[in-house]
């Protein structure tokens, strides 16, 4: 079983003391440190029903922007219904069988957080840089579990080290188009 851990800076969470001091921590570590850019998770899908604004977007943002901070906008990945690795050792390993179709109506397009990173856009004179990489997790909305003869998916929700390691031209091209220099 995998325990999903998600790191929200500057924001108490329903996880417990331990996880609010720490979520606490890192913001103020985030400010004192003052890095030109932070990339923060601005959408998050939820294990039951369609994706939404992440609390970070809203309760964040605003501050560390306010600090002249860029923000790249990570758009969470999609989850997926069969686990694709037990599909995979079940079938034929060649994923056919195991590809499964992208639900719009969980993730839509635009991308849900659209609206609110346009009206965060220039604030504090910082920018923001959205990057989705779900055209290349589920090309033409398939959701296939090999891409390239790469697993893409280790479960239903997590890309592998090695396929999210695989995108870096694709961050570098979205980041570039919208204007982000390293």
């Amino acid at each position: 079983m995998v325990t999903e851990l998600r790191l929200h800076p500057g924001i108490e969470s329903y996880r417990g003391p331990e996880c609010d001091a720490h979520n606490l921590a890192v913001m103020d570590y985030l400010l004192e440190l003052q890095p030109e850019a932070v990339a923060l998770a601005t959408s998050q899908l939820p294990s039951e029903g369609p994706e939404r604004i992440g609390r970070v977007t809203e309760q964040t943002m605003p501050e560390i922007m306010d600090k002249g901070i860029d923000v790249i906008a990570l758009r969470d990945t999609p989850r997926i219904v069969e686990d694709p690795v037990a599909c995979l050792e079940a079938g034929d390993g060649s994923g056919e069988a195991c590809t499964q179709e992208l639900s719009r109506e969980l993730m839509p397009e635009p991308r849900t957080d659209a609206e609110v990173l346009a009206e965060l856009a220039g604030r504090g004179g910082a920018e923001i840089f959205p990057v989705d990489l779900l055209p290349v997790i589920c090309p033409e909305d398939s959701c296939p579990p090999l891409i390239g003869n790469i697993h893409v998916m280790f479960d239903e929700d997590h890309l592998t080290a090695t396929y999210a390691e695989s995108t870096g031209p694709e961050v570098e091209r979205q980041l570039a188009e919208a204007g982000f220099d390293w």
